[in-house]
């Protein structure tokens, strides 16, 4: 490994600890080499990129496999989520074609994420893990044929109204 990798691993190692020691749980050796953490069955990890020369944290969870004969009408609903992040909280929702899976990604726009306090960590985390939920029923809801029409009303009722508020200024 080189420096750079190495300190990049030592940051998102410091933020698997940060996590381990709030949730009193000590962190397997596989969860500190991937730096992907499990939350009520799903498991969320954690990267660093570059940006222009920025360091930044990316989130990110699987959301579920799309089957063939259901994914005109994800597509459909995830790209319509996706345009100006209308029904994601600010993350994007992508598809691996190598895998047929939908993944859930936030980018925090913060300009020292290492810096982020453990509520704030626990905080992104809530907001991933409940997008994941509430994609993985959109899809759900699709293969067993129930049909989602109307994005706007199905993606906010399933929010508390201060969590709405926030999200639209």
């Amino acid at each position: 490994m080189t420096q750079k990798n190495n300190r990049a691993h030592s940051k998102i190692e410091q933020i698997i600890l940060k996590l381990s020691e709030f949730f009193e749980s000590t962190p397997t050796l596989q969860e500190i080499q991937t730096g992907c953490i499990h939350v009520d069955g799903r498991e969320i990890c954690l990267q660093e990129i570059n940006v222009q020369g920025a360091s930044r944290l990316v989130f990110s969870s699987l959301i579920d496999t799309i089957e063939a004969d259901i994914q005109a009408e994800v597509f459909e609903l995830v790209l319509s989520a996706n345009y100006h992040w209308r029904g994601t909280q600010g993350g994007t929702i992508g598809y691996n074609p190598a895998s047929n899976t939908l993944s859930y990604c936030l980018q925090p726009q913060i300009t020292d994420p290492w810096s982020l306090d453990i509520d704030a960590i626990c905080e992104l985390l809530h907001q991933i893990f409940v997008q994941v939920e509430f994609w993985s029923d959109r899809v759900r809801n699709i293969r067993d044929g129930q049909v989602e029409a109307n994005l706007n009303s199905q993606f906010y009722s399933h929010l508390a109204y201060a969590d709405h508020q926030k999200f639209i200024q």
